[in-house]
């Protein structure tokens, strides 16, 4: 995963990246919450650091899938209108 983490952010111009906090939780035997600081640095601009809340379901097969994503802030800021909507499309709701 790492790896693959790795290639994917090279050719969209990040140069470094980093999760520079981690905690999780479970609430159940199906369910789960983890919340994660990350730093990313994209070619040409300075760090940019952002945080986010996921919900963890675990499915009959017994594997564990994000159900939610939010995306709590940007640079210290609330992610705004954009983000949102962007992470909407891109979850399918």
């Amino acid at each position: 995963l790492d790896r693959h983490t790795d290639d994917h952010a090279r050719t969209r111009g990040v140069r470094d990246h980093g999760i520079l906090e981690k905690t999780a939780s479970i609430d159940g035997p199906n369910a789960a919450r983890s919340r994660v600081v990350v730093r990313v640095t994209i070619e040409g601009a300075g760090p940019t650091f952002s945080s986010w809340d996921m919900a963890w379901r675990r499915e009959s097969d017994g594997v564990w899938r994000v159900t939610r994503l939010e995306c709590l802030s940007v640079n210290g800021r609330s992610p705004g209108a954009a983000i949102a909507g962007a992470l909407s499309r891109y979850s399918g709701r």
